[in-house]
């Protein structure tokens, strides 16, 4: 089979994707077992049932920033690698490879390796990108070596976050900048903690209709459509440099229309005596792994800095690990954030590492600070 070798290693290159792949894409993909479920972007994806639906699959695949894993000795399909989540303005990826498992596992480790530090390689020189993360199972002993082999450095460890077997094991997570490429020589990674706690399931994303304590001017609840006016308050503390760049957002310009969807999808919207003032809100989330990323915004200018969000974030976490499956959840919090910073530690959020390089605002690429909570912290802290 004939494959165009876009970057050439020492033992294996990368390929654009071939569709005539397909057989083999849906048995990498339909393999559950440990190896099986490797750093992988589509790992925790419905499986294929048909070729057709494979080569579908691998035609999205090949249009992105995704490449065929070649072992330059035979020129066969060994796996793939590639690109997601990829934000060029803030020069920043995540990367994801899977590696045939039926292949020797020093072969999967030193291949793979390779195959991650030319597409380090290809994110630096030519998407112009500056930071790298690839998150790897805890239970995965392929993915771990691979990322100690490569020129990824140990980040951070989420606790609880990644589910296999009906037990919660941690997920490690490798950061690489362009700073920090070819700089490591013998790094061994930290100790990693493949224990794993059990829960029990129950309905994913239970959530109440609205949430108050009688001791507090706040309250969580869903949007209604009735507030014609929150639409127009929300597009105006969302076109607010001073509350959007610590949020992310500020590149996109807020209208009514989507303002009014972000009314729409989040959690809770935050009000105060019948005023929109804020809102919180779970994104990414993982009904797999039971995990999610979490926001919280004051969004009224005139209400920050009064202990509202911190009454906000104590209602919904007692709703969530009270009333639902959810358990990992993790804040990223720029550096620069200090009020954000400061109400995650004091609602018992543990800092897990910082994500180097990873944001630009204010004119600089900024650290990004990723802080945790789960069910063993909750319930420490209570």
């Amino acid at each position: 089979m004939e494959y165009y070798k876009k970057m050439i290693g020492k033992n294996i290159c990368l390929a654009s994707i071939n569709l005539n792949d397909a057989e083999k894409y849906m048995e990498l993909v339909n393999d559950n077992s440990h190896d099986g479920r490797i750093v992988f972007e589509g790992y925790k994806s419905e499986k294929i049932n048909s070729i057709e639906e494979a080569r579908d699959k691998l035609n999205d695949m090949a249009i992105k920033n995704y490449f065929a894993i070649i072992d330059k000795s035979n020129n066969k399909l060994i796996g793939f690698t590639g690109l997601s989540n990829v934000q060029s303005m803030n020069q920043r990826s995540s990367i994801w490879i899977k590696i045939d498992p039926s292949i020797s596992f020093d072969k999967q480790v030193h291949f793979g390796a390779e195959a991650i530090d030319l597409l380090l390689e290809y994110a630096f020189e030519i998407m112009n990108l500056n930071s790298i993360v690839m998150d790897v199972p805890a239970f995965n002993k392929q993915g771990l070596e691979i990322a100690k082999t490569a020129n990824m450095f140990f980040m951070c460890e989420r606790h609880e976050a990644s589910c296999y077997d009906d037990k919660y094991y941690n997920l490690e997570s490798f950061q690489c900048t362009r700073s920090m490429y070819g700089t490591k020589k013998g790094v061994s990674l930290l100790d990693i903690d493949e224990s794993y706690v059990e829960y029990p399931k129950s309905t994913f994303d239970n959530s109440s209709s609205s949430l108050h304590r009688d001791d507090s001017s706040i309250t969580l609840t869903k949007y209604d459509t009735s507030k014609v006016d929150y639409v127009s308050k929300m597009a105006h503390f969302l076109n607010n440099p001073l509350v959007s760049i610590p949020l992310g957002e500020y590149k996109v310009n807020w209208n009514d229309y989507r303002a009014l969807k972000q009314l729409q999808d989040v959690s809770y919207i935050i009000e105060k005596y019948d005023d929109l003032i804020g809102y919180i809100n779970l994104f990414r989330k993982d009904s797999f792994n039971n995990s999610a990323d979490l926001e919280i915004v004051i969004g009224d200018r005139n209400e920050q800095n009064k202990g509202y969000g911190r009454e906000a974030l104590s209602l919904f976490l007692e709703e969530l690990y009270n009333n639902s499956s959810y358990n990992s959840l993790v804040s990223s919090i720029f550096d620069f954030n200090a009020v954000s910073t400061k109400l995650h530690e004091s609602m018992g959020y543990e800092k897990i590492g910082t994500r180097k390089e990873a944001y630009f605002a204010y004119g600089r690429l900024n650290d990004m600070n990723i802080y945790e909570m789960n069910k063993t912290l909750y319930k420490k802290r209570k």
